[in-house]
């Protein structure tokens, strides 16, 4: 028996992929003052050389037909997804659902979108800083250190078909690597990489698929407006309902 037959576990957007986006875009418009001139700090999903230029000076022992040398020009950060794991310490009820805030009509039908609480995943990723030299190194790590000391929390739309809004954490691991090239400096270009590690606290959810909602008929009137003194204005769903239906009438 297929669990895929007529698209039934279809993903319509990766929810990795898009706190992939979220996660590179915290550190764009990052500029760092390196021999007196403030530069910027670009950063790429991928390898580190964000920005490059070509060395045509080629060495003596190459020949013209030699494809010339691509250098990196740095400062500059990349970040590549490392590893993912199921975080039991938010997991929920087994079994328990979750239904949208925002509704809509399938013809006479009000419908709603619903399915199971999503999974909690921790998502890590691993954020290189190359640098021309340590000191620009180190600035560039100390201003991601004092934006990360107590963590990021991140207002999100978590999940577009459940109409979802979630604060995202994201830390900053503790572990600190750092690669310094600089006893070969002087025959090649100088390099000094650190490497950071960060989770990305999300979820992963469940094909979502329209169910009908229950209505209090006595609440509404034949024209789908709230009788006066019968609704509770503290009440969403209601309040989302009442402008749905005005929106599609």
């Amino acid at each position: 028996m297929s669990l895929f037959k007529n698209n039934a576990h279809r993903i319509p957007k990766s929810q990795i992929a898009r706190y992939t986006g979220l996660f590179g875009s915290l550190f764009t418009g990052m500029k760092v003052t390196t021999n007196g001139k403030e530069v910027d700090v670009p950063i790429r999903f991928g390898n580190g050389h964000a920005r490059n230029k070509i060395d045509k000076n080629l060495d003596s022992d190459e020949t013209a037909t030699s494809r010339p040398k691509v250098k990196p020009v740095l400062p500059a950060m990349a970040f590549t997804l490392s590893s993912i794991s199921p975080d039991e310490t938010r997991s929920v009820v087994d079994h328990a659902t979750i239904t949208s805030r925002s509704l809509h009509k399938d013809g006479d039908t009000v419908m709603s979108m619903s399915a199971m609480s999503p999974n909690p995943y921790d998502i890590y990723y691993r954020l290189l800083v190359k640098a021309n030299d340590m000191t620009e190194a180190l600035l560039i790590f100390e201003q991601i250190n004092s934006a990360f000391a107590k963590g990021v929390n991140v207002k999100f739309r978590d999940s577009e078909q459940l109409d979802v809004e979630r604060t995202i954490a994201i830390r900053r691991e503790a572990d600190l690597n750092i690669d310094d090239n600089f006893e070969d400096g002087l025959n090649n270009t100088r390099e000094v990489v650190i490497e950071m590690t960060f989770v990305v606290k999300g979820y992963l959810y469940s094909v979502a698929k329209p169910v009908p909602v229950i209505l209090n008929t006595e609440m509404l009137n034949d024209s789908f407006n709230w009788l006066a003194g019968q609704v509770d204005k503290d009440d969403l769903e209601f309040r989302l309902l009442n402008a749905e239906m005005k929106e599609n009438d």
